[in-house]
């Protein structure tokens, strides 16, 4: 009895540390994927006032792509307890 709780103990340490990272990977993976989304449409809005400098409706489209793209990579990095309303 006590080895057949040694091997249930053992397989279940090694199934719950291998799967363990799994969704640390993914987090960093996507919130890097919103980092280069928002460094890409800042640039293209930036590129877009320096052509139209008199003229920066023509870059509204731009602009709200960039922001948008920039509140979506602040809620990737806001730290979990910082989202969770504060009960008394």
């Amino acid at each position: 009895m006590q080895v057949l709780s040694t091997v249930r103990f053992g397989v279940t340490a090694v199934c719950v540390l291998s799967v363990g990272g799994c969704g640390t990977a993914t987090s960093v993976d996507a919130t890097n994927l919103e980092a280069q989304s928002y460094q890409s449409s800042a640039a293209d809005y930036r590129k877009c006032v320096a052509a139209y400098p008199n003229d920066p409706k023509v870059c509204e489209e731009r602009r709200l792509i960039m922001e948008t793209n920039q509140r979506a990579l602040n809620m990737m990095t806001i730290p979990a307890n910082d989202t969770i309303a504060k009960r008394p």
